[in-house]
C-alpha cells in the first residue's frame, strides 16, 4: 500500500498567489495554466476556469502528541476526550484507544496490514479494511468484530482503486476510494445500498469526515481539504491543509469546534503525530458569545441561489473590511462592505437583481487577511 501511494503521488498542481482573475483562450497559451490554481481558481487543459472554487486560506496547526504506531491511518473520536487510531504496520497492526493527551488506554489487534478509515457512530466503531473492501463493525468495549460488510468494489476494467475513508453524518455513511478512478459513496446503513456518489476531480482523497453541514475530504496529492454539500453533492470550497501527509482526521464539534489530523510516516514528509487544526472561535464578547479566532469568509447560503443568498463572515479583531463581488472575468460587479467593523460574526443578504445567471465570487479582505467563496446564481 505504501509503494502504491508513493507511485500515485505526482506533483500536478501549482498554487499561485494573485488577485486578478483573467479569462484564457483555448490556445497554446492555455497549456501553461494546465492543472494550475490561480487566485483559488482551477484552470483545466483548455485554459478555462473550472467551477470548483478553492480559497487560498492556509490555516495553522498545533502539535498535540506523537502517535504510538509507525503508520497511523484511520483516526476518529468517541468523545471529546477519547480518540481511536488505527495503523497499517503489517503483521503488528493495532487499533488504539487513546486519551486526548496521547496516552494509550487500550490496544486491540487489527487484521493483517491494519485498518484504513475509522468512524464512530455513537455506539460502534467502524473500520475500513483497504485490501478486501470490507467494513468492520467493532464493539468499543471489547474490540470484537460484530459485523463485516462488503463495500462497493470497482469492476475488473478499472486499473486502480483502494477502499479507505469512512464518515457518518447521523443518517448515512460516506465511503471514499482513492486511485485512478477515485469515488466517494453515500451508503444507506439499513441495507448497505449505494444511495449516491461523488466523483472528485482529484484522485488521492483518502480521509473523510463529517463537519455539519459538510462532508470534508483530505487530498494527500496536493495537501488540500475539500468540502462537499451532502445534499447536492457539489463541491463547496477547499483550502490548503497545514499537516503533511494526512491519512486520517475528524471534526470535534463538541468541545473545540476544530479538526484533529494525524500525520503519517516521515518518509513522505509527515512525523507520525496528531495535530489540532483550524480553531474557529475563541475569546468572549461582551454579551457572552464567542469571538472568532480567525478573520474569514465562512459561507454563503443558499448556494446555488435564485434570488438572494446570505453571506456570513467573522472578524477576530476590529478591522477595516472590504467585501466585493466579482464575476468570472475578475471584474468587480458590486461592493457590499467597506467600513471599519468590530470583532464578531456578520451576515448580510446579497440580492443581485440586475446580474445574469452565472458564477460569481465574494472576496473579503482586511489589513492582514483575505478569503473568497464561490457563488452560483440561477435565475
Amino acid at each position: 500500500m505504501i509503494n502504491q501511494i508513493n507511485e500515485i503521488i505526482k506533483p500536478s498542481l501549482l498554487l499561485l498567489s494573485g488577485i486578478v482573475i483573467i479569462g484564457i483562450a483555448a490556445s497554446a497559451n492555455a497549456q501553461q495554466f494546465y492543472d494550475t490554481w490561480i487566485n483559488g481558481i482551477y484552470f483545466d487543459s483548455e485554459g478555462q476556469p473550472n467551477a470548483n472554487f478553492i480559497t487560498d486560506t492556509i490555516d495553522s496547526a498545533t502539535y498535540k502528541f506523537a502517535t504510538p504506531n509507525y503508520w497511523p491511518t484511520g483516526f476518529c473520536n468517541q468523545s471529546a476526550n477519547i480518540y481511536w487510531l488505527a495503523d497499517c504496520a503489517g503483521d503488528s497492526s493495532k487499533l488504539y484507544k487513546i486519551w486526548k493527551t496521547g496516552s494509550v488506554l487500550t490496544t486491540y489487534d487489527a487484521p493483517l496490514n491494519g485498518f484504513a478509515g475509522l468512524e464512530y457512530d455513537g455506539q460502534y466503531l467502524w473500520a475500513v479494511y483497504e485490501r478486501t473492501y470490507k467494513l468492520y463493525k467493532i464493539d468499543v468495549t471489547t474490540g470484537a468484530t460484530d459485523t463485516i460488510i462488503s463495500l462497493p468494489q470497482p469492476d475488473s476494467s478499472e486499473v486502480d482503486r483502494h477502499a479507505w475513508g469512512i464518515a457518518w453524518d447521523g443518517e448515512y455513511f460516506w465511503h471514499s476510494q482513492y486511485g485512478d478512478s477515485a469515488i466517494i459513496y453515500k451508503i444507506d446503513p439499513d441495507n448497505w445500498a449505494v444511495v449516491d456518489s461523488i466523483v472528485p476531480d482529484v484522485n488521492l482523497i483518502l480521509a473523510i469526515t463529517y463537519a455539519d453541514p459538510y462532508l470534508c475530504c483530505l487530498n494527500i496529492q496536493n495537501q488540500r481539504i475539500y468540502r462537499y454539500n451532502t445534499e447536492t453533492l457539489e463541491l463547496v470550497d477547499g483550502y490548503s491543509w497545514p499537516v503533511n501527509y494526512p491519512l486520517g482526521f475528524f471534526f470535534d464539534s463538541d468541545s473545540t469546534e476544530c479538526f484533529y489530523s494525524v500525520s503519517s510516516n516521515s518518509e513522505y514528509g509527515g512525523d507520525e503525530a496528531v495535530y489540532l487544526v483550524w480553531h474557529t472561535v475563541t475569546g468572549i464578547n461582551d454579551d457572552g458569545s464567542a469571538l472568532p479566532e480567525n478573520s474569514a469568509l465562512l459561507t454563503a447560503y443558499p448556494n446555488p441561489f435564485n434570488a438572494s443568498t446570505k453571506i456570513c463572515y467573522s472578524l477576530a479583531r476590529q478591522e477595516n473590511v472590504t467585501l466585493d463581488i466579482y464575476n468570472m472575468l475578475g471584474q468587480r460587479v458590486e461592493r457590499l462592505v467597506e467600513q471599519n467593523q468590530p470583532a464578531g460574526d456578520y451576515a448580510l443578504i446579497w440580492n443581485p437583481r440586475e446580474l445574469p445567471s452565472g458564477m460569481y465570487f465574494a472576496r473579503i479582505y482586511g489589513a492582514d487577511f483575505q478569503n473568497s467563496v464561490k457563488l452560483v446564481l440561477l435565475k
